[in-house]
C-alpha cells in the first residue's frame, strides 16, 4: 500500500476494489472497464468440454483446474493461454488424455471456444474485473469462479454462475458434477 499512497489518485475498475483501497486510506475513483461484446456469439448449442481461458499462473487457479480435470477422466478439459506455469500444463496434458492444451489462441479461436464450452472454469483469486467472465456470459457460457476473486460482483452464485473455494480442486469437481446434473 505504500506505493499507492505516493499517487494523488488511483483508478479502480470496480467499487469493491475502490472500497478496499479506501480502507487503506488510498483515494480511488471508479472507472468501469468498457467491453465491446459485438463480436461474441451467444450460443446455447454447446460442445462437451470445460474451458480454462487465461494466464497460466497460480493466482488464476490453473493448478486447481488441472487437478480437478485429472479427477474427472470421463470429461474433456481445454486450456487456452500462456504464462509461467505452461510447463505444468503441458505435463498434465501429456499425462491425462482428457486435458488438451492449446497455448495462445487468436481472437477468432477464443470466440469459438467461449461460445461452445459447457462451462468456463476460471477459479482465480486475482480478478479485479473479470473480463473473460463477461465474455463467457456474452457467449452463453456459464462460469465457475473462485469466491476469493476480487471481481466487481458481476457473478452471483447460483444465478449467473457458481463460486467455489479457491485452492479446492474437489470443490470444482463437485460443482461441475452439480452443473452437469442440471442439464
Amino acid at each position: 500500500m505504500y506505493l499507492y499512497k505516493k499517487f494523488d489518485l488511483i483508478v479502480s475498475p470496480s467499487e469493491p476494489i475502490a472500497r478496499m483501497l479506501r480502507n487503506y486510506k488510498v483515494d480511488s475513483k471508479v472507472i468501469h472497464v468498457g467491453i465491446d461484446l459485438s463480436s461474441f456469439k451467444y450460443d446455447e448449442d454447446k460442445d462437451d468440454y470445460f474451458l480454462f481461458l487465461g494466464r497460466l499462473t497460480y493466482d488464476k487457479g490453473i493448478t486447481h483446474f488441472l487437478e480437478a480435470a485429472s479427477q474427472m477422466p470421463e470429461e474433456k478439459f481445454i486450456v487456452a493461454g500462456v504464462g509461467p506455469l505452461v510447463t505444468e500444463v503441458k505435463r498434465y496434458a501429456s499425462k491425462y488424455e482428457n486435458i488438451k492444451y492449446l497455448g495462445y489462441v487468436d481472437e477468432k479461436t477464443k470466440l469459438e471456444l467461449l461460445s461452445k464450452a459447457r462451462l468456463l472454469i476460471l477459479p482465480s483469486r486475482a480478478e479485479t474485473f473479470g473480463i473473460v467472465y463477461v465474455e463467457a456470459m456474452a457467449s452463453g457460457t456459464p462460469v465457475i469462479a473462485s469466491n476469493e476473486s476480487r471481481e466487481i460482483g458481476i457473478l452471483k452464485d447460483g444465478v449467473n454462475g457458481w463460486l467455489v473455494k479457491f485452492g479446492c480442486p474437489s470443490c470444482i469437481v463437485e460443482k461441475v458434477k452439480q452443473v452437469k446434473n442440471m442439464d
